[in-house]
């Protein structure tokens, strides 16, 4: 007898490989509809939505430094004062710049690394470097109106990428 349990990862796999490819031509045939440039501009849009939310997300979690409750939206558990999550400690508690900034002082010395509902902060990190890199794009084909908004998720963001703590993203994005 063959147990199907092993062919479920493998299936899995495969099932989401289909799926990027099924969504691979859909945005082909969508492209040729609307045109490029329209799709171009929808795609950067729902990027730098998607990219904000994150960043929300990240933000609080930075000055709660635990999980915000996501968990239905695949955000895994992070808590400083039990130092669960991608953190790192610090001698006097303070994370970095920021704290000295906010004059917040905490008492754990242990920092965790915001990383919304991904995996890992540096994939945060470069998932925020795709977002900002779709608003520096929309940003110099706006309007002034237009340019306000898009200057001021430019600094949510950026702020929202220095508490990933990943280097790799902020080189990348220098």
């Amino acid at each position: 007898t063959h147990s199907y349990g092993t062919l479920l990862l493998p299936a899995w796999y495969l099932l989401k490989l289909l799926g990027t490819a099924l969504l691979f031509f859909a945005l082909v045939i969508e492209a040729r509809r609307m045109g490029k440039e329209k799709l171009l501009k929808a795609l950067q849009y729902t990027l730098l939505i998607a990219a904000s939310l994150q960043a929300g997300v990240a933000i609080i979690q930075f000055f709660t430094q635990h999980s915000v409750g996501l968990k239905f939206l695949g955000e895994g558990v992070i808590n400083a004062s039990k130092q669960i999550g991608s953190g790192f400690s610090v001698s006097d508690g303070n994370r970095w710049l920021l704290d000295a900034v906010f004059h917040f002082k905490r008492a754990t010395t242990f920092v965790v690394r915001s990383q919304g509902t991904l995996d890992h902060p540096n994939h945060l990190g470069i998932f925020l470097v795709a977002g900002l890199t779709a608003l520096t794009s929309l940003y110099l084909k706006a309007q002034k109106k237009e340019r306000i908004l898009l200057a001021s998720l430019f600094f949510i963001l950026f702020f929202a990428l220095v508490t990933t703590f990943s280097r790799a993203s902020l080189f990348t994005w220098i």
